[in-house]
């Protein structure tokens, strides 16, 4: 009857011990670079990160974070993939779609289009915890080429105008 008592303490309190070191929750938000904090300004020319902070990890446990970033154009049905790997980290993490987190450069062209994008991500902890979430993510031309592009073509404009005239 002891050893069965002996077993049944033992369980319990493996069942405590583990419930206690599960994650009690997480944040994401996109940020303009890897170990900043202030969120991404939206610009063209800014590649964004995916910051993502884990509360209740226990110290240097190990996670991965995956991502799937879609720029949601009918005309290009490419998902770009981005993920940390298997990381030791304290709580937090940031990736992107460079290099070394990703085969993709949000530099390259056809990567880091303005628009709308869905990025759909999910991480998963080395005692098993995991979620997964759906963020948004709004890219603009920068100030300076929308003004460039619009000075550049009053020119253009004028003279079709011109010629319609004659």
């Amino acid at each position: 009857m002891k050893k069965y008592l002996m077993a049944i303490t033992v369980l319990l309190s493996l069942t405590f011990c583990s419930s206690a070191w599960a994650i009690t929750g997480f944040s994401s938000y996109f940020t303009n670079g890897d170990g900043i904090y202030d969120t991404y300004s939206g610009l063209h020319n800014d590649t964004p990160y995916l910051y993502l902070k884990i509360d209740g990890l226990q110290a240097n446990e190990s996670f991965s974070l995956n991502s799937y970033w879609d720029d949601n154009d009918p005309a290009d049905s490419t998902i770009y993939f981005a993920s940390s790997g298997n990381v030791t980290s304290d709580d937090e993490i940031w990736i992107a779609l460079t290099s070394p987190y990703s085969s993709y450069e949000w530099t390259d062209a056809g990567v880091g289009k303005t628009g709308d994008w869905t990025v759909r991500s999910s991480f998963l902890t080395a005692y098993g915890d995991s979620a997964t979430f759906t963020q948004a993510l709004s890219v603009t031309p920068e100030p300076i080429s929308t003004a460039l592009f619009i000075f550049g073509g009053m020119p253009l404009a004028a003279g079709l105008i011109r010629r319609k005239r004659a």
